[in-house]
């Protein structure tokens, strides 16, 4: 089932009602690294130690606190840390203020025949 998502970006969820109205300012952010770092691993799948720190850095340079940040095979969610080589997705889960973030994205990959590489 895919994620309903605000208008800006954000996923829907109650725990939004805990953040106050700057931290309701910043919390798309998680959505929008998000779809960057999985564009870039689309295009870059072997980049996966880079965009991951480049990630969790982005992340906390907008105010998150980083609970976890990796890269997934899609079905088995067996980690994924070496190249993007099938269906995968990028997860986070943050917190800003009080309040825990989670959310993930596929990684929209051009070929998906051959198996994640871990």
């Amino acid at each position: 089932m895919p994620t309903v998502r605000e208008a800006n970006g954000l996923a829907l969820s109650s725990r939004n009602a805990y953040l106050s109205p700057e931290e309701r300012r910043v919390a798309p952010e998680l959505a929008r690294i998000l779809r960057r770092i999985a564009a870039t691993l689309a295009a870059e799948p072997e980049a996966i130690a880079r965009e991951t720190a480049r990630g969790i850095t982005d992340l906390e340079e907008a105010g998150f606190t980083v609970e976890y940040f990796e890269i997934r095979e899609a079905e088995a969610l067996a980690p994924v840390t070496v190249t993007v080589a099938g269906p995968a997705r990028v997860f986070a889960a943050v917190h800003l203020g009080r309040t825990r973030l989670i959310d993930n994205l596929p990684i929209e990959i051009a070929t998906s025949s051959h198996g994640s590489s871990r």
